[in-house]
């Protein structure tokens, strides 16, 4: 399955699945988050409402956004732990145990525990594609186990529900999937960055884009290192983390940008040719840009599923009233419904 034909299918999905877009948050992702840091609440449960605006803004605008929803990343963390205990007693001397029935039934026991949770649509799909692919009585080829795990996770609702959830996984494990070599994965990797920030409005970095691909890429090991702090929150890993994305957003998004785009006129004045030209290429490599029409369809204008009896469409945000007289505000940032409510 090529790239460009994985671009089409998503496109069609789109428009004709626009009638939902994300959910609000619930009660119960807030009351597991209560002894969790925000941002670790984020990482393994999807509830970004208690994050602070400029965290969000920096995963999104380098592109990492996707950590923030449980999926294939986290369930590779995940694996990468019981492929660990299952060497375990090598350590001892003794035979380790049999990796692959221990890990279909840890990923047996994933999809009966998640079954009936919401909000991690990607992380299901990504335990049922495993449990095809690795299905003991049957040999499914990799195209045949995407196709079905898609087709199953739209049968029983998920493309209605979240359709851009459903649209990206299908386009960038199709890419993973079906990319013949890593730099053609990586390629296509990045032009469907640029695809999806274009259609969403966002403006794209072409480097920092490049820095969200490779920070991705070490995402199954930054999860494990924050396991720990589950139990003791008073670990600095993921302070540490949300630092060292600060300082980078800040490089590469305001600094660099900024020396290289007052070089050239400094450069062309002084009659330094060859500078002036690599200034300005890296300006256009470092700066953000939107190159293409905004192609942002109405999926982006539909509200959140919710039982409210009353919607008003506002300048950047949708107003939502209950039977309660509860009155939430709702704002759409990426695939994620941000809310505030009031009585």
């Amino acid at each position: 399955m090529k790239f460009w034909s994985l671009v089409f299918i998503t496109l069609l999905l789109l428009s004709f699945f626009p009638l939902r877009s994300g959910s609000l948050p619930t009660k119960k992702a807030n009351s597991l988050c209560k002894n969790l840091k925000p941002i670790l609440c984020a990482y393994f449960l999807g509830e970004k409402s208690m994050l602070p605006k400029k965290v969000i803004k920096i995963h999104r605008e380098m592109n990492l956004l996707h950590l923030m929803t449980p999926s294939g990343l986290h369930l590779g963390s995940l694996l990468l732990i019981v492929i660990f205990l299952c060497k375990v007693p090598q350590f001892f001397g003794r035979v380790s145990w049999h990796s692959e029935k221990v890990l279909y039934g840890a990923l047996i026991l994933l999809g009966i525990s998640t079954f009936t949770l919401q909000g991690i649509d990607s992380f299901k799909r990504m335990i049922l594609f495993a449990l095809i692919r690795k299905f003991p009585f049957k040999t499914f080829t990799k195209k045949s186990a995407f196709l079905l795990t898609f087709l199953i996770s739209a049968f029983f609702g998920q493309l209605q529900e979240n359709p851009l959830s459903f649209c990206f996984s299908f386009l960038f494990l199709g890419i993973l999937l079906f990319s013949s070599n890593r730099f053609l994965m990586l390629i296509s990797l990045f032009l469907s960055q640029a695809f999806i920030s274009e259609w969403m409005g966002k403006p794209f970095s072409i480097l920092t884009s490049l820095i969200g691909l490779l920070l991705s890429s070490i995402a199954p090991f930054l999860f494990i290192s924050f396991l720990p702090e589950i139990i003791f929150p008073i670990l600095p890993f993921s302070d540490l983390w949300v630092m060292t994305l600060t300082v980078l957003h800040k490089t590469f998004r305001t600094l660099l940008p900024f020396f290289f785009l007052i070089s050239v006129p400094i450069l062309y004045y002084f009659g330094r040719p060859r500078l002036f030209k690599l200034a300005i290429f890296f300006t256009l490599l470092l700066t953000p840009k939107i190159v293409t029409p905004n192609l942002k369809g109405n999926s982006f204008n539909a509200p959140p599923p919710s039982n409210y009896i009353k919607r008003k469409q506002l300048k950047d945000k949708i107003l939502f009233i209950y039977h309660n007289d509860m009155r939430c505000y709702a704002k759409l940032l990426g695939d994620h419904w941000r809310t505030y409510c009031y009585k």
